[in-house]
Order: C-alpha cells, then sequence, then structure tokens
C-alpha cells in the first residue's frame, strides 16, 4: 500500500506544542503531538522552548524539522488530513 506524500508549505506554533501545518494541497492541520512527544527520540519536544524551535527544512522537501540539538533527520509528512479549515 502507498501512502501519497505532502509538502509542508506553512507551519505555525499555536498553542502549546501545537502546530498548525499547511500542506501543498492547499489542506490545513493543527495538530496534537502529545501522544508522541516521549522517549528519547520526541520527549525533549514537551520542553516549549525546544518545541518552538522545530523549523521547516529550507530544502526542496519541506519537511519539519526537529531542532538542531535532536540526532534525528527531519521526516516528511503522509497519508490522510482533515480538509481545509
Amino acid at each position: 500500500m502507498t501512502h501519497p506524500v505532502y509538502r509542508v508549505t506553512g507551519f505555525e506554533i499555536v498553542g502549546p506544542r501545537t502546530p498548525r501545518v499547511e500542506f501543498d494541497d492547499a489542506t490545513i492541520q493543527a495538530i496534537d503531538p502529545r501522544d508522541v512527544l516521549a522517549g528519547d527520540l520526541y520527549g525533549p519536544l514537551q520542553d516549549e522552548h525546544v518545541f518552538r524551535g522545530v523549523k521547516i527544512d529550507p530544502e526542496p522537501t519541506r519537511r519539519c524539522g526537529l531542532p538542531a540539538r535532536t540526532s534525528t533527520p527531519p521526516r516528511s509528512t503522509t497519508g490522510r488530513r482533515t480538509q481545509p479549515g
């Protein structure tokens, strides 16, 4: 099974550890990542200062990336999302 890959075109923090992400298919989604902010990989993002360091990769892939002090490469966003709104 293949999943479409969407490019991130905009990213804004709209609440405590809540990003609003715009995609290249004109959809927008506010994401609640609380369920995955745990462990060595994503646990540091529970710190609001670290979370606010998330940036969009300037390369053509336009992925959301973790702050530079983490050792994990950015991941692309895949799967279904809600409609614009």
